[in-house]
């Protein structure tokens, strides 16, 4: 539609403004969302409108907008921790075995998925199930994995020293577990 209206218009003039209300109609609607899923299929549309006409081109600062704050929201700690245990739990049933619904119950009680992962250190660290993907190489599907590289700050001293000597153990690069942290 955006492309018509600028193949239509004979005046650049026209064809500015026309790209100028776009963006900032990009852009409330960039601000509006936040599922990444969403803001990537935004920017995806976007970033092919801004090809299909010379005068589009700046449009692409709002794909690249849409696209950094998809990759800034699929970075928090929360969405990185909720993740990590669908993930898993895909994981678990391809290999035919059992994950705990407990880990839906804790989640109910404790409302998110990071001090979910964060009660299951305080249960132990390095169990069976860590051992497990461990040895699958899918040590990023454990709790271990994830609070050492996203929710140290809720971490005792004594659960990091000892996050940080088994995942050095198991051949995880220490410096990377400090840089994402």
């Amino acid at each position: 539609m955006l492309t018509n209206r600028l193949i239509n218009s004979k005046s650049t003039t026209a064809q500015v403004d026309l790209v100028s209300k776009s963006r900032v109609f990009a852009r409330k609607i960039i601000n509006n969302l936040n599922n990444p899923d969403k803001l990537l299929a935004y920017a995806a549309r976007i970033y092919e409108i801004s090809q299909q006409h010379p005068a589009a081109n700046s449009l692409q600062r709002e794909a690249e907008f849409a696209t950094q704050k998809a990759i800034h929201i699929q970075n928090q700690p929360e969405n990185v921790a909720t993740q990590v245990i669908f993930d898993g739990i895909k994981f678990f049933k391809k290999n035919g075995k059992r994950f705990s619904p407990r880990l839906f119950a804790m989640y109910n009680r404790y409302e998110s998925w990071t001090n979910v992962h964060v009660r299951l250190l305080t249960k132990g660290i390095g169990g069976k199930n860590f051992q497990w993907l461990r040895d699958s190489n899918m040590l990023h599907l454990t709790s271990e994995w994830f609070v050492a590289t996203h929710a140290r700050h809720l971490a005792s001293p004594e659960q990091l020293n000892e996050l940080d000597a088994l995942l050095s153990s198991s051949g995880s690069n220490q410096s990377t577990l400090r840089l994402a942290a």
